[in-house]
Formats: C-alpha cells, structure tokens, sequence
C-alpha cells in the first residue's frame, strides 16, 4: 500500500511532489488509476457547489490570529469571495466585488469596480475586539473617503456614518450601510441616507450573486 503521503489525493493542495516514482510504479497503477477517477469525479462536483471557494473553505485555510478567532470576528464572512453585483430583483448588472480575509483572518479587503468603468472603490472591515463593534474604512476613486461603525444586524452587519461629506456635496449627513446574507448563497446590501438620522431614505439596492466565473462578467462590460 501506499503511504498517505504518496497518495495522489494528499498532493492535491501541493504538499509533496507531483511527480513521485511510488506514483509511476506499476505495483500502484491500480490504485493511482482509482484516485484518478476520484479526482475527476469529486473535483468538478466540489466547484459546482462552490465548496472550494466558499467562505467555510476559505477559513478554514487560514492561520488566525489569536485576537481574530473569536465568533464575533467571523460575523461578516459571509461576504467573503468573488461576487457580481446586480440591482436587486433585477437582471441589470452593476459592478464586481472581491473580498478577501486578510492579515490572520482579522480583516475583510473589498475590492469594488462599477461595470461602467466610472468608479473603483476599496475599503478595510475589522471588528473592534475593545469597542464590540464593526468599522469599515471606505475610500474610492471619486475622493470619497468614509467611516463606518456599526454592529450585527439580525443575520447580516449595519453600519452608520455620522457626519458624513462627500465631495461636491456641501452639507454633510448621514450614511447608512446594511449587509444581509440571503438563503441561496446571495448577500444584499441597502444604503440609506439621512439629514437628521432619524427619517432614512433608501439611495441604493444591490444584491451580489457568486461570481462563478471570476472577472468574466465584469471583463465584458468595461470592453462594451
């Protein structure tokens, strides 16, 4: 028999050389044909379902850092992973996202892009292990620069800026974001606004469906 570090199944993530002799023996081909036919099988199965890279996957990967282990860190991983995003209840497509966990597992980098070429925006999420709140750092490619503080929100994450200025607006107000997992796998995310912080009027609805096939989508649009 094989050692479970010759194993064809055991290089899948690299671990030992590819090209061991055990491999290339006849005395193996039996087994190392099976494997095979494992792989071809469980391989494209894993990806249909997005097991590969769903959010669970992606953390268990990563070494956490002793002050990011907590639950309350891993409140927003939802939001993890490659998304197209679209108005919601509808089929017009908006933008791309990408976010990663990052820094042992205590941040979320989003990368945004609008599909009409007009805007790229990135922020920073962390949750304040001190305050017992979350706080995204947004910046873009208009000037814009905003702070969010906020917390959980049933299911999903609600933050607010307070005072916020935009450039070409003189009066600042406040700003509003709120992220919510949805039961296929989507998240949405409302952004409202207000003068008082009492009345909040909706500025924008988007949900982001899995980008299955990464940049593909987005790619398209900007060579339109």
């Amino acid at each position: 028999m094989l050692e479970d570090k010759d194993r064809i199944f055991t290089n899948l993530y690299g671990l030992h050389d590819w090209r061991l002799e055990a491999v290339r023996n006849p005395r193996f081909a039996l087994e190392g044909r099976y494997t095979r036919i494992l792989l071809s099988f469980f391989i494209p199965w894993f990806l249909s379902i997005g097991f590969l890279s769903s959010p669970a996957a992606i953390t268990n990967e990563i070494e956490f850092s002793e002050n990011c282990a907590t639950s309350e860190h891993r409140a927003f991983d939802f939001w993890i992973g490659e998304w197209n995003a679209f108005l919601t209840d509808t089929e017009e497509f908006i933008g791309y996202a990408r976010i990663d966990l990052e820094d042992r597992g205590c941040v979320l980098f989003e990368y945004w892009e609008l599909a009409n070429g007009s805007r790229t925006g990135r922020s920073l999420n962390i949750y304040d292990s001190v305050t017992g709140q979350w706080e995204q750092f947004w910046a873009d490619s208009a000037g814009d620069r905003t702070h969010y503080i906020g917390d959980v929100f049933g299911d999903g994450i609600r933050m607010t800026a307070k005072g916020d200025v935009t450039p070409g607006r003189s009066e600042p107000f406040n700003n509003r974001i709120t992220f919510t997992p949805n039961a296929d796998g989507s998240v949405r995310q409302v952004g409202d606004v207000s003068t008082d912080g009492g009345e909040w009027t909706q500025q924008y609805d988007i949900t982001f469906k899995r980008a299955e096939n990464g940049r593909d989508m987005i790619d398209r649009a900007l060579s339109e």
